[in-house]
């Protein structure tokens, strides 16, 4: 149980923070910060051969071609820039910091986790050489490299690196400050992992305290951290917990910003599907609707917040097995959206291609390997080919790889046969979708005989006999 976060909490937080600040004061080094050494350095001038020229090139094409997601190419990049800036200022030099970063989050984006991890740290050493243990500098690093070690299943040392980026934050922008908020996502993640349901829930409701505190209790500003703890909540299945905080948010609205403000919208669709999943679909419905009211009476309609909702309600059908009724609603918001550039964007990110919108929750451990230590772990494979009808049911499903073969096929495909979709739509009309591929990755334990699987005893683990409302995809 966390014993304190806030000023006034308990006495020792303060004593902590003070001590720690009286020895970063005696261990930090002199100077600058290694991110303000490498702010003060040479810029590139206009000559292409001068070596901040030929710096500001690579960095430029890393930029161009990490925004276009091509991550091996970026990473050839990277290291082209980190051997420049090594040439010119040296292998220790603060100088060399940013670019060794930047070539650690090229490799994790592209999937090479051990160097980017390995240049993580090598970054985060000189850090400290040149900046001190205590520098704000290694916070984001930390964080990165905290999500790296969640990736690669090393719950207990995301935990403890995240930790230490938190305790960062703290020293040096004190115990509210908003930027700490990835990181409790990180810690969340890393107790849910542990199964410590506790500890992950006080990250989550502490950020909404440290908005109260700021901002306000009654500042309509509250209202996203309540929907944020709210739909963590409902991750957890505290459905009665989820209500509150999205009912409380709503009357901060309406209190705020009058009962007719279209800002309540989006806290009324979040409240409407843990109401379904709660098991009370006509509670979902009133409440949609109410939220539909809402836009269509406000002085000026909102054509993209109306076809949002038309969608959710389309959704919540979809999952009752009332497809006309489903289609009715898909095609309204196909009407609403306009043809401009943002309305065709919107179309196509809704209708493109279908969306799974009910069905169990996609494994993270195959049966036997959940409680295992990280080294004790293997990441499974499996690529799955399946075939969507006009109604949005999956009426053929097959295995096209998995690795280790069989482990967890029944499993994934008992899940992706009983997955509900919003169908693709073309012209205002729902179309079937052929030859659809989905890739998953999961734990195994390492010495999980090479058998096929049996569907029973994944199901135990995969809860795959609940159906759920996924948010594996925010369309």
């Amino acid at each position: 149980m966390r014993k304190c976060l806030l000023p006034g909490a308990a006495a020792i937080c303060v004593l902590t923070l003070l001590a720690t600040q009286a020895i970063a004061a005696e261990d930090a080094t002199h100077g600058d910060t290694a991110a303000s050494a490498i702010a003060r350095n040479d810029t590139a001038s206009d000559d292409p051969t001068t070596p901040a020229a030929a710096r500001a090139a690579a960095r430029a094409r890393l930029t161009r071609l990490t925004g276009e997601r091509r991550y091996d190419e970026a990473t050839a990049a990277a290291q082209q820039l980190l051997r420049l800036t090594r040439q010119n200022f040296g292998p220790e030099a603060p100088e060399v910091v940013d670019p060794l970063l930047a070539l650690a989050e090229a490799q994790w984006l592209g999937g090479q986790l051990k160097p980017a991890e390995q240049n993580l740290l090598a970054g985060m050493a000189l850090i400290k050489r040149h900046a001190g243990p205590l520098t704000p500098d290694l916070i984001k690093p930390l964080t990165t490299l905290g999500r790296l070690q969640l990736q690669t299943g090393r719950f207990d040392a995301a935990e403890q690196t995240f930790e230490q980026a938190l305790h960062l934050n703290h020293v040096n922008l004190g115990f509210t400050n908003f930027d700490q908020f990835p990181i409790m996502d990180g810690l969340t993640e890393s107790y849910i992992s542990l199964d410590d349901i506790e500890e992950a829930t006080f990250f989550q409701s502490s950020q909404l305290e440290i908005q109260q505190r700021r901002l306000g209790i009654d500042n309509p500003e509250t209202a996203p951290a309540y929907h944020k703890l709210a739909r963590w909540y409902r991750r957890v299945m505290m459905y009665e917990e989820s209500i509150l905080m999205y009912q409380r948010a709503d009357r901060v609205l309406r209190e705020t910003l009058g009962e007719a403000s279209p800002e309540r919208v989006d806290g009324l669709k979040g409240l409407a599907l843990v109401f379904e999943e709660a098991g009370n679909p006509s509670m979902a419905t009133s409440t949609l609707r109410k939220a539909l009211r809402l836009i269509e009476e406000a002085p000026e309609v909102d054509p993209l917040r109306r076809a949002s909702v038309l969608i959710a309600l389309g959704d919540s059908l979809i999952r009752a097995g009332r497809f006309p009724a489903a289609d009715q609603q898909y095609v309204a918001a196909w009407q609403t959206l306009p043809d401009d550039e943002v309305g065709t964007e919107r179309r196509a990110f809704f209708f493109d291609q279908p969306v799974r919108r009910a069905g169990s929750l996609f494994p993270r451990y195959a049966r036997g390997a959940r409680g295992r230590k990280a080294d004790g772990l293997r990441t499974g494979k499996i690529l799955i080919e399946y075939v969507i009808d006009a109604r949005g049911h999956v009426t053929d499903a097959s295995v096209v790889e998995s690795e280790p073969p069989g482990l967890m096929d029944r499993t994934f495909l008992s899940i992706y046969r009983r997955s509900l979709f919003r169908p693709r739509y073309i012209d205002a009309q729902a179309r079937a979708s052929e030859r659809q591929f989905a890739s998953h990755e999961y734990w195994y334990a390492h010495d999980t005989p090479e058998k096929t699987d049996s569907a029973a005893d994944d199901e135990r683990e995969s809860d795959t006999g609940k159906l759920r409302y996924p948010d594996d995809d925010p369309r």
